[in-house]
């Protein structure tokens, strides 16, 4: 049993959670036990009388622990909660036994202490599921006969019933309920569940063997206790598989139903698994088709693929990685892709990898760019003056025309207003102009005089129309002179 201790508290450490810890108390209880046991050959006395009352205390404090593992009631309450409704399931049980080994002979006590705890023990679980419950009726069957025995027999002098419908109570219970919280027919549970039971049932029948005189071994009655610890190991490892089966699962679901390429290849390029997604986008028919050729070959340019390589040995991992790759059919595609080296179940490094087709998007960006290249040509060279107003009347950008034009450099223009040019007389006239240009959304053959850098009188007709440059909205205008 100590290495069974050491054993739930190394699986414990590992997992820590409420389940494994209440076990491992339950069996650090039944360790004690144990030791009781041992005590009682070799004490006398008030210390022989003390490891009686530990062993028989012990079996009720790991029931406690036991039953409320596996509870449906009181899964839900916090840990404080928690804390004191087992301070209460257990006290019933333990002022139970001392008043029977300390030998106190008033039956009315006996029998108070069975009526109160079958009222704490009842009325929770009928809160909980309620009396229509088959569950909580065929409990309440069992439990309600069998603890007004116990108070009959207490009645008479006669507690030791009661001491065994507390311990049978619990581990009975709890081999239900160890079922009805896994729910599933394993090894595992299946074993504790029935072990439970048999530990329950041990307690009723070795009273029974002991008042007819029947010899058991002492040691018989110890192993269902190993079986339910047998059992829990079972459980904890049916737990893992489960976990794992079901995270193998999610995984399978998240990479074929993921509506972007996922693939998995090696670093030399060979591929090893992908998905739908994945084949449909590069024009494959079936998953052989595409595992039958190398991740490489859909890389457009070897250098592109080369660098790719590089920047992922190097960070481990890259992320939004723009790269022209192509189609089974030759078609240039452009793809966004995210890939991670790791190491699979035989420790060989690959790249994970996912990837979306961003061919349409990259298109428009090209022609966007492009068109913002023609655009700057034919701003810079054009032979009417150009210049981008912002709504307050500053001049953000101009040509070589339009510098020539009121012979200033660039810096003596970029940053002033039209007002400080002497485009319009004052901010009046020009706030008048920026109205009637809301309106219009455009103006033509506007008829404009100003004076150049050397006093000069030039005339000209401004064209003028709000454009968006980015989120910001400017004024384009054209001046002819």
């Amino acid at each position: 049993m100590a290495v069974m201790v050491g054993l739930f508290a190394w699986l414990h450490v590992r997992n820590r959670q409420h389940q494994t810890r209440l076990w491992l108390f339950g069996w650090i209880a039944v360790f004690l036990h144990f030791v009781a046991f041992l005590l009682i050959q070799i004490t006398s006395g008030a210390s022989h009388l003390f490891a009686f009352w530990l062993n028989r205390s012990m079996l009720a404090v790991a029931g406690t622990f036991f039953l409320f593992s596996v509870s449906e009631v009181y899964k839900d309450s916090q840990r404080s909660r928690l804390l004191a409704n087992m301070a209460v399931v257990s006290f019933f049980p333990l002022l139970y036994i001392t008043l029977a080994v300390i030998n106190v002979r008033e039956g009315w006590i006996y029998a108070g202490l069975l009526l109160a705890a079958g009222v704490v023990y009842l009325g929770p679980s009928l809160h909980h599921y309620g009396w229509r419950n088959w569950f909580w009726r065929g409990f309440a069957v069992i439990t309600l006969p069998c603890t007004g025995w116990a108070v009959a027999k207490a009645l008479q002098g006669q507690p030791r019933y009661g001491t065994d419908l507390f311990l049978a109570g619990f581990y009975c219970t709890t081999g239900v309920l160890y079922h009805r919280h896994f729910r599933r027919m394993s090894p595992g549970v299946l074993l504790s569940s029935l072990s439970f039971v048999a530990w329950g049932l041990v307690f009723p029948a070795a009273f029974y063997f002991y008042l007819r005189n029947i010899p058991v071994a002492t040691s018989l009655w110890d192993v269902p206790k190993y079986f339910v610890a047998f059992g829990m190991l079972l459980t904890l490892f049916e737990n893992q598989a489960e976990a794992a089966k079901a995270s193998a699962a999610k995984y399978k679901e998240l990479f074929e139903r993921n509506l972007a390429a996922v693939y998995v290849s090696t670093l030399d390029g060979m591929l090893l698994d992908c998905n739908s997604a994945f084949l449909k986008m590069y024009g494959y028919r079936r998953k052989e088709e595409a595992l039958s050729g190398h991740a490489r070959a859909v890389c457009s340019d070897p250098r592109e693929r080369q660098a790719f390589l590089e920047t992922l040995e190097r960070e481990g991992q890259v992320l939004n990685y723009e790269c022209r790759h192509s189609r089974q059919d030759g078609t240039p595609i452009w793809v966004l892709e995210r890939a991670t080296i790791v190491s699979d179940s035989n420790g060989e490094r690959v790249i994970e990898g996912t990837a979306i087709d961003i061919t349409e998007r990259k298109q428009t960006e090209l022609a966007l760019q492009q068109s913002e290249e023609r655009f700057s040509t034919v701003f810079r060279q054009s032979p009417v003056g150009c210049a981008i107003v912002a709504l307050d009347g500053v001049f953000l950008n101009v040509n070589e025309k339009l510098l020539q034009m009121v012979g200033r450099p660039g810096e003596e223009v970029i940053g002033k207003t039209a007002v400080d040019l002497g485009f319009f007389k004052s901010n009046q006239e020009r706030e008048a102009f920026y109205l009637n240009l809301r309106d219009h959304g455009f103006l033509q053959s506007v008829h404009v005089r100003f004076r150049d850098a050397h006093g000069k009188v030039r005339e000209g007709l401004y064209f003028a129309t709000l454009v968006g440059l980015g989120e910001t909205e400017c004024i384009f205008g054209m001046l002819l002179d």
